[in-house]
């Protein structure tokens, strides 16, 4: 019987602790007006179908720039040659305050769409916001097309959660963030230590 569970511990346990995918958010990466977070597989075997989820709060009544008439009628008017989801009013969600950001899919940088492989020890970046003014991008699964978009003020902290997970690991630990208005009138992200405040 002692032999059996020893066996199964060298089985069973000790490869999957040695080779399993350990998914790990190792810090931030700013591209210009875009920011990314780094990610780097520490496991022996590659992550498949990694995915990130992005949470932010509090979000307020007021907070978010554009609403749906806007956005309607960036699409009717937009011309043959551009494309609307481009335009600056494309946001999928803009008046679904109440519901905020939880748990929502961004995309990787690296492949443009939401699921993503990775290698163990080659980082990959995963998009978590765009900023080019006094005001921040929240992106989407679709790389065209933002979620929303936050109105920044001095008086105005949002604060962000992203985990990853994968169809053959764990999540990874949660990374923090807390997004706010710079001195040069542009986001500022920067990593947060503490807990994320309730959904309003």
């Amino acid at each position: 019987m002692i032999g059996g569970f020893v066996g199964m511990i060298f089985s069973l346990f000790l490869p999957r602790l040695i080779f399993n995918p350990r998914i790990k958010i190792v810090g931030l990466d700013f591209h210009g007006h875009v920011v990314r977070l780094i990610v780097v597989n520490k496991g022996r075997t590659a992550a498949t179908d990694a995915v990130g989820r992005m949470t932010i709060r509090p979000i307020g009544q007021g907070d978010i720039i554009g609403t749906r008439a806007e956005i309607m009628k960036a699409r009717k008017t937009a011309s043959p040659d551009d494309d609307w989801r481009k335009t600056v009013n494309a946001h999928l969600r803009s008046e679904d305050w109440q519901l905020g950001i939880e748990m929502e899919h961004t995309f990787w940088a690296a492949s443009g769409k939401a699921r993503l492989n990775i290698n163990p020890e080659l980082p990959e970046r995963l998009v978590i916001a765009y900023s080019e003014g006094a005001w921040v991008d929240i992106p989407s699964e679709d790389t065209y097309v933002k979620r929303t978009r936050l109105k920044l003020s001095e008086s105005k902290i949002f604060y962000g959660e992203v985990v990853i997970g994968a169809a053959n690991c764990r999540l990874s630990k949660p990374f923090y963030f807390q997004i706010s208005l710079g001195p040069n009138q542009i986001a500022t992200v920067e990593p947060y230590k503490g807990k994320m405040p309730k959904k309003i």
